[in-house]
């Protein structure tokens, strides 16, 4: 039994102390030995530290007369006190400060190495009072319910007594190695090892602190069980782990990787105890759960125990198969070890990071998962451990492969049978589906993503193969699960609309509506709003499908329905609304109806826990529905009777003071709902018009109530109930029927509103109230009335709204809010809330009746100022932006739109840098979009743009609106929308003075991040669904919106084109769009496909090709040269190719005398870069089939200069020479051009023969077949469709850049001046992009759904279970020395990088010990650059060189052969030489070999055969080469035993 401390035990110190003693003489060696020992003891104190030399002396000192127990017994030394050093060394320990340091183990050592030289009765007595100590002391460590508080409850720490037990119980295990007399009996094992001991090391494993269990786990626990030879200790540890493995996981694998020698028991390690675990079903399901496990540390754990378990099956090569019914492993020998090894290197291979690693090996999946003949390979729990694994994976490919493989193999394992086992894998699958990355695939394709469609597959196929209780138990299960996930968007449409799309089946009861829609309120808010609405949708459906309808009752629907927007979803007309009526005409009667609209409607409803709009919309639905009649019937239950019940309670409001206004209120806001849910997307209806009749009827009454409460409302409690009766007013106004009532009314409300808000005496609540109805009378005569200033008739909004706008107006009231009343002064936090909602509000309401009163009056700015200046203006909006709130900013920047700019300009401008400020701290909120439309139309209208001294701040917003629209979408849509309207207002010549503008719209759209775009590709797929999905009734989709800013701008860009000053704007245009390019470009020398870079120039070719047809001569030429200049210098992509081309066609086309400069080009092409020649190559010819003029003469020309380019060197020129040279001798042909014919026809001749053959017949017929040789035409097919859409397409560029006629129609596009919208044929919708184009664009992302062949070899790590070592806590252990095997000294080597290398090929190898001159070599940098810390792992001793003959010596009476690697006259050769399984390697010198002194001392002298004439081997190499002989004869060795071993036990 070794030590304890090996690293203290040095082995030189030992020998040096040996050879000292031999020195003084062997008769005296025991009489000096206990004089040192005598003189270390007295020298040591317990009041001060000991000196930690001399505890290494003294243990030494103490082993040196212990291992002279042969020659003398010393047992029974009088001359020595034993049990004073035993319990001076226990003082020690107890007051010990460092728990770690070098002192405490070396006590440690001295106390065992002394009880081992005690005689038999004082050895048991010494031992026997210790172990009672150290149990009382850790039973109250035990009993303590925190750690930090049992410090300080015994003066004895747990560290100290566990320490103590440790060295007892090696002591007395290596006395009964040595000694037989020493084996105690029975009796006096119990003492020790009896019932308390094991629960109270079963306690101490569990005890909750790490360093604590494990320190128990590693030395205590091994050393109690060799020396109690029991295995209850080992079964109260396993019962007790296998009932809290799941909640604590990490801590299980803990106790089973450092105790798997006695779990798991194996052939390599010898114990004489062992409980094999893996012989019960629970250790193999807690082995799934930790390969499972998100902890990468428990993984390992996992894989180690479960390859050592393998391991061990595959020893005893016999059957076995678990007795009990959910058993999840058995063993065959003939097909389970093929099929482990299959298993375990998918789960290694997982491990790694890189996808390149692991993709071959994913095809393994199927291998485990196919049925052999014998029957199903691996328990289906052990093939969804693999899926976690996968799918649980960083790298998004490996997730959508496991995802959609899972899907495919379903049907073949049959999943769904198994229960438990595969509801518990729907958590990580629906973790694992929710991953946006996942999403992202092809966008030109507008279908539902792989993952999508894989999980319709799995939704339909549990349905089609299951019973009806499995499909109840997976969608049950699957809800609870998706409703405890946070989700994004994308995953979360995917997984609702596979579920909407599967067959009916009825497995959701009330609960579980209640589930999903506690989930629609609390997880659908996301931001994309239109995604947010299609979810919506798709739940409504998955309900319909899925819910269980003899188990609903109308209440549990209409609770239900009510959580669903209006707004996004459930919408009168839409498609929902319609499925919605046909399920409840499944399961609602008329009689339920009737019943739920009598208890829902009557006065007395107050029981009913429903909101009131989800019993307006369920009423309406049961309209709908037919399940309840609109008119009155006899005594029926009707909506018309039901709603002469609600508003009963107005009838004579006026003299009914003492009416319940609770009820009054309740059926005001039960009316609003019914008139707001019965509006229906395709007008009038009966059911819209009995609610809208009934409620004419009361119009009186009800705004007799509402003006009663507008001096009744007193308290700040009131301020909801305020905007309830401010809500109705607008609800009642949008009304078309209601219209004539509202309009009557409204002239009463307006007067009893002025004569509360002048009263002084009213209460706050009350002037907010009346202030608040009258900004919204005067929004409505805004929007109804008509000002008839002009006209010199008397203004109905002047004569209305003077009083007002002199009240609030004049004085600077405009900020003054109410003030706080007595009984308001000391307010709680939620009314001092409200009271800053009033205030705000407040102010908002006067500012906003004055901007209405501006907009709506002509003379209305007259009258403003009359009662105040602009300055007292201008300063009452700077104190109105700063104390008014974010809700003023509307109504003031309105203001501010009719003083620009005629008053005070750069005044006004700072309140316009306020405003902009302000905006933006609104960016997270949905009224960011209103102010920022208010700020737009305030600055970019078209007084504002005409003035001169407006332009510059105009163009530096302009320019901060463009920055900030790349990330904020729809942004950029407001400023071109805004121009378009003011070119609609004044002239398309305003737009010359902001040609920087256009040119920003022009060229707009940023590369959106792959998140983006995974966004917007749904979104398109939610679009292309129509009325399917009723969002799309309701909502516009934004995917477009940054190709409707350049839409837009084309618009203004072909307006300002038909302007008088079209010329001028052309070329200011053309400048700024060629000077844009150059500045993009100048950083930049090459661009990737679909990159920003492309982007940019492909939307400025667009825009010039637009512009060509209005450039005159000098502006054309100019275009050329820089035309010509970018194709000589740069490679560009096809679609700015082909762009850049045509525009040069089509200035030779309409400037002949820009020819020559055409014929120049060819000449720089061979300069500068000959790879631009293809261009101008197509130039040429497409200009020689457009012209008819000059036809001939050009062609002829055309074909002296690309003929030289028929023998170009490089292949792709000279095809393209050749090619165009046919199609221009074609072209001659039909147009009847005999003398060309002609002249060239040997040329055509040889042409074709040399194109005939080779890749060049393949190439040429993809090239001539190509759109742009074929089909393309420079004039006819000048359209804004071939421009935006067809030629994008072919060039295969992002479908993002594609911009389609009708996007162009809807931005306002019609017919033009110089350019048609659509093409006159559909010749280029016939064609795709080419293939030379595919190549060079970027390539598609790898599809998850593809198989990959199954690769025999694989690269991966060699990990054998053996050396698969479970965590870094075990690094002490395994420091420890291995079972007996190979030594490799290496105390001669002085070069660390040989050393280092050394550790390396011994750790990996499994050598038993390591040797080296100075454990300090161990430390050193050019060491551990070579070991990568193998040094950490394998047992390494030191033994200097002058004692190598000693240790040499020693290691032979173990039992050693010792062999040196030298070259020596009697020398074997290490092929001949066959080693025993004890071997010690000696390793000589670099240059000196081995010492002649040390080769008497070695059994044999080996050498390695070589053939050059180099004199010898590396020491790194000649070692390695040794340790590999030694393993390969051993592993032979070992293989040859073991085959033995299974013959005798057949026979």
């Amino acid at each position: 039994m070794s030590n304890i401390c090996p690293k203290i035990a040095s082995e030189s110190s030992v020998y040096e102390l040996t050879s000292v003693l031999n020195f003084l003489g062997n008769d005296r060696v025991e009489h000096n030995i206990s004089r040192i020992i005598l003189g270390l003891v007295s020298s040591i104190s317990i009041d001060e530290n000991p000196d930690v030399k001399k505890l290494n002396i003294l243990m030494s000192v103490l082993k040196v007369k212990y291992n002279l127990r042969d020659v003398k017994a010393v047992a029974g030394d009088s001359t020595l006190d034993y049990n004073t050093i035993f319990n001076l060394c226990v003082s020690l320990l107890d007051h010990s400060s460092d728990l770690n340091g070098e002192c405490f183990f070396s006590l440690c050592s001295v106390l065992q190495q002394t009880l081992l030289l005690m005689g038999k009765d004082t050895f048991y007595s010494s031992v026997t009072n210790i172990v009672m100590k150290c149990k009382q002391d850790l039973t109250l460590f035990v009993n303590s319910g925190d750690i930090e508080e049992s410090k300080y409850a015994y003066t004895s720490r747990p560290e100290v007594s566990l320490r103590i037990f440790e060295t007892v119980f090696a002591a007395l295990l290596q006395k009964q190695e040595v000694d037989n007399t020493f084996n105690p009996n029975e009796i006096e094992k119990n003492k020790l090892v009896d019932e308390d001991m094991h629960n109270l090391i079963a306690s101490l494993v569990w005890c909750g602190v790490e360093h604590i269990s494990i320190q128990t786990l590693q030395s205590l626990i091994p050393k109690v069980l060799m020396y109690g030879t029991d295995i209850t200790l080992l079964q109260k540890i396993w019962r007790h782990t296998t009932e809290s493995f799941q909640s604590d996981l990490s801590h299980t694998f803990q106790i089973l990787c450092i105790l798997a020698q006695f779990y798991l028991p194996c052939g390599s390690q010898n114990v004489q105890i062992s409980y094999n675990v893996a012989e019960e079903n629970i250790f193999w399901k807690i082995l799934q759960s930790g390969l499972i496990s998100t902890d990468p540390l428990a993984r390992k754990k996992a894989l180690y125990l479960m390859k050592r378990a393998v391991d061990g099956f595959c020893h005893k090569n016999t059957s076995f198969t678990l007795q009990c019914p959910d058993a999840v492993f058995w063993w065959d020998p003939n097909y389970s070890s093929k099929i482990w090894e299959q298993f375990f290197l998918i789960i290694e291979s997982l491990e790694e990071k890189q996808v390149h690693l692991i993709r071959p090996v994913l095809p393994v999946v199927n291998f485990l998962s196919t049925p052999s003949k014998e029957g199903k390979v691996l328990h289906i729990s052990l093939i969804l451990c693999v899926f976690c694994r996968i799918i649980s994976h960083d790298n998004s490919f490996v997730v959508k492969w496991g995802i959609i493989n899972f899907v495919r193999i379903h049907r073949e394992c049959h999943f769904v049978r198994y229960g438990n086992t595969i509801l518990g894998f729907l958590d990580p699958l629906m973790n694992a589906v929710n991953n946006s990355a996942l999403y992202s695939g092809n966008p030109e394709q507008c279908c539902v993503s792989e993952v999508g469609e894989a999980l319709q597959y799995l939704f339909e196929s549990v349905i089609v193969e299951s019973s009806h209780d499995e499909c109840r138990a997976f969608f049950c299960c699957l809800l609870d699960v998706i409703n405890c996930i946070s989700w994004a968007p994308v995953p979360l449409f995917n997984v609702t609309y596979a579920l909407a799309c599967v067959p009916s089946i009825p497995v959701w009861d009330e609960q579980r509506l209640g589930v999903v829609k506690d989930f629609i309120s609390e997880a659908l808010r996301c931001q994309c709003t239109f995604i947010r609405g299609a979810i919506q949708c798709m739940l409504l459906t998955t309900t319909i499908h899925f819910a269980d309808c003899d188990s609903l009752s109308v209440c549990t629907v209409s609770h239900y329905l009510g959580i669903y927007r209006s707004s996004e979803s459930l919408k009168r007309g839409t498609s929902s609304w319609h499925d919605t009526v046909e399920w409840i005409k499944m399961f609602v009667s008329k009689e339920d109806a009737a019943r739920f609209v009598n208890m829902t409607l009557s006065t007395s409803a107050d029981g009913v826990c429903l909101s009131t709009r989800a019993v307006a919309r369920m009423v309406i639905l049961l309209c709908d529905a037919a399940l309840l009649p609109c008119c009155m019937m006899d005594e029926t239950c009707s909506l018309a009777r039901s709603l002469y019940t609600v508003l009963s309670c107005f009838h004579n409001c006026e003299k009914r003071l003492y009416a319940s206004e609770a009820v009054q209120n309740h059926a005001l806001q039960l009316i609003m709902c019914l008139l707001n849910e019965s509006h229906t997307m395709s007008g009038d209806d009966l059911v819209r018009k009995t609610v809208s009749s009934h409620v004419n009827l009361m119009m009186d009454q009800i705004f007799a109530f509402i003006s009663r409460r507008m001096s009744s409302v007193t308290h700040l409690q009131d301020y909801h109930l305020v905007d309830t009766y401010l809500s109705a007013l607008s609800v009642f106004a949008d009304e078309p029927r209601l219209m004539p009532e509202v309009k009557a009314n409204l002239r009463k409300l307006e007067d009893i509103a002025l004569q509360v808000l002048v009263a002084p005496t009213a209460p706050p609540m009350c002037h907010y109230f009346s202030i608040k109805a009258l900004s919204y009378i005067s929004y409505w005569l805004r929007k109804h009335c008509h000002c008839t200033c002009a006209a010199s008739k008397p203004c109905v909004i002047l004569q209305r709204q003077s009083i007002l706008i002199s009240h609030i107006v004049r004085n600077g009231k405009l900020n003054s809010p109410p003030v706080k009343q007595d009984t308001e002064l000391k307010l709680t936090r939620d009314l001092q809330r409200l009271w800053g909602k009033l205030t705000s509000g407040y102010l908002e309401a006067g500012w906003s009746i004055v901007a209405n009163f501006l907009h709506s009056c002509h003379s209305a700015e007259d009258q403003v100022l009359s009662l105040r200046n602009a300055e007292d203006i201008v300063s009452d909006i700077a104190i109105a932006l700063e104390i008014g709130g974010m809700n003023v900013l509307v109504p003031l920047m309105n203001i501010m739109e009719k003083m620009l700019p005629k008053y005070l300009i750069s005044e006004m401008f700072k309140l316009v840098s306020s405003c902009w400020k302000m905006i933006f701290e609104l960016r997270k909120t949905e009224l960011f979009w209103t102010t920022m439309e208010a700020f737009i139309q305030m600055l970019f209208q078209p007084s504002v743009m005409a003035t001169a001294t407006c332009r510059d701040h105009l163009l530096q917003y302009s320019d901060k609106i463009f920055f900030h629209g790349q990330a904020i979408t729809g942004l950029c849509n407001m400023l071109v929308m805004q121009l378009q309207k003011v070119v609609t207002l004044s002239s398309p010549d305003i737009l010359e003075y902001y040609c920087t503008i256009m040119v920003e719209a022009l060229t707009f759209g940023p590369v959106h991040r792959r998140d983006q775009r995974v966004i917007m590709d749904t979104c398109r797929f939610i679009s292309s669904l129509g009325d399917k999905c009723s969002i799309n009734e309701l909502i516009s989709n934004d995917c477009c919106v940054d190709n409707e800013v350049r839409a837009r701008a084309v618009q203004l860009l072909l307006s300002a084109c038909g302007s008088s000053r079209s010329h001028q704007v052309a070329g200011k245009l053309m400048d700024a769009l060629i000077l844009k390019d150059q500045t993009e470009s100048s950083c930049k020398n090459r661009y990737y496909g679909d990159s920003y870079l492309h982007r940019l120039k492909h939307r400025i070719m667009q825009s010039l090709l637009i512009l060509e047809p209005l450039l005159d001569r000098e502006m054309a030429e100019k275009l050329m040269l820089w035309l010509q200049d970018s194709l000589l210098m740069e490679s560009q992509q096809p679609s700015v190719r082909y762009q850049q081309e045509w525009l040069l066609v089509r200035l030779v086309y309409h400037h002949l005398d820009l020819r020559d400069r055409l014929w120049d080009t060819f000449e720089q092409a061979r300069e500068k870069r000959s790879g631009s020649i293809c261009s101008f190559i197509a130039v040429a010819y497409h200009v020689s089939c457009v012209l008819n003029d000059e036809q001939e003469m050009f062609v002829e020309r055309s074909v002296h200069k690309i003929l030289p380019w028929c023998m170009a060197q490089h292949f792709s020129m000279r095809l393209y020479a050749q090619t165009a040279l046919l199609k221009l001798f074609a072209l001659c042909k039909l147009q009847h051009h005999d003398q060309i014919a002609e002249k060239y026809a040997i040329v055509e001749s040889s042409l074709q023969a040399s194109m005939a053959h080779g890749n060049t017949v393949k190439n040429a017929q993809k090239l001539q077949e190509d759109f742009y040789f074929s089909a393309f035409h420079p004039v006819e097919h000048y359209t804004l469709e071939t421009v935006f859409y067809d030629l994008p397409r072919l060039a295969n560029i992002t479908c993002e850049e594609w911009i389609s006629t009708a996007l162009l129609k809807l931005c306002g596009m019609s017919r033009m001046n110089h350019i048609a919208l659509e093409n006159s044929n559909i010749a280029l919708k016939q064609f795709n992009a080419a293939a030379w184009v595919l190549k060079t664009s970027t390539g598609t992302e790898d599809n998850g759904a593809d198989m990959i062949g199954v690769h025999k070899n694989v690269q991966k790590k060699l990990v054998p279970w053996c050396s698969t070592f479970p965590g870094q806590d075990l690094g002490s252990e395994l420091r420890q020395k291995r079972e007996e095997g190979l030594i490799v000294v290496a105390s001669l080597i002085d070069r660390l990088p040989n050393l280092g290398g050394l550790s390396r090929t011994c750790e990996v190898f499994g050598v038993s010990e390591y040797v080296v001159g100075n454990l300090k070599y161990t430390e050193d940098k050019q060491f551990r650059s070579l070991s990568v810390t193998a040094e950490q792992w394998v047992p390494i001793s030191e033994v200097k060189p002058q004692f190598l003959s000693m240790y040499l010596e020693a290691k032979k009476k173990d039992g050693y052969t010792l062999i040196g690697a030298e070259q020596t006259s009697n020398s074997t050769r290490l092929n001949d030489f066959k080693f025993t399984q004890k071997t010690l390697l000696l390793l000589g010198n670099e240059k000196e070999g081995i010492p002649a002194d040390l080769l008497p001392f070695l059994d044999v002298c080996v050498e390695i055969p070589q053939e050059g004439v180099v004199r010898s081997l590396n020491v790194h190499v000649t070692g390695a080469l040794f340790v590999w002989e030694y393993m390969r004869q051993q592993a032979l060795a070992g293989t040859h035993s073991n085959r033995v071993h299974s013959q005798e036990e057949e026979t």
